[in-house]
């Protein structure tokens, strides 16, 4: 019956999701962009050894969509109770110890069975295997905001601060990659997600017990 359709209804799904695909799409090209540079400028020999550490990073990654499809309804349903600062605080408290927990404990494991897992022609990606997991607990923490933000139907925050950090990430890869080599983009990605994840808190700080 389009008589029960409701324009009002229409529009404010439109607003909400619409700073989403944006958003989605610079997070895909800031995280697909990287093997396109090394490619190019280092090439493809040096591209196989930055996979191979993404790769391994990615095993953290797996854990953070597990808590983050719980995380994203708690946030939104919990949103606006009298005990919400406190459940956000405790919340995110446990989760930070839960990811520098896996990061301390991944780093000496994955050393261990590199060696048996992978060619001896990658053995050049374990010392950035480290940094990539840190960047990936950070890029956890913004994720952790950003659930907020949504909550808070601010979603165009979310796409300003994305934007903020695929900046910071290409502007730190372009300097540094002629000098550093693959540790420009090791570096950029811990940079560009500690700058999304500080923006983003700050856009949800009031939300916390301090």
């Amino acid at each position: 019956n389009l008589h029960k359709i409701s324009l009002h209804q229409i529009r404010a799904m439109l607003k909400f999701s619409a700073p989403l695909i944006p958003n989605t799409a610079i997070w895909w090209l800031q995280s697909s962009v990287n093997s396109l540079i090394i490619t190019k400028h280092l090439g493809i020999s040096y591209n196989g050894i930055y996979s191979v550490a993404v790769k391994f990073a990615s095993v953290l990654h797996l854990v953070i969509n597990v808590f983050d499809l719980a995380w994203q309804e708690s946030a939104i349903k919990e949103f606006g109770k009298p005990y919400y600062k406190e459940f956000v605080t405790k919340t995110f408290n446990q989760y930070l110890v839960f990811l520098l927990s896996c990061v301390a404990v991944l780093i000496p494991f994955l050393r261990l069975v590199m060696e048996y897992l992978i060619d001896s022609a990658y053995i050049e990606a374990i010392p950035y295997i480290p940094f990539l997991l840190f960047s990936t607990a950070i890029s956890a923490c913004s994720g952790y905001f950003a659930q907020m933000i949504v909550a808070k139907n601010k979603n165009m925050k979310l796409l300003t601060t994305n934007f903020i950090g695929a900046i910071s990430n290409i502007l730190v890869v372009y300097v540094l990659l002629k000098y550093i080599g693959i540790w420009a983009i090791v570096i950029s990605a811990v940079l560009s997600y500690s700058v999304i994840a500080i923006a983003r808190y700050y856009q949800v700080k009031e939300d916390f017990m301090i």
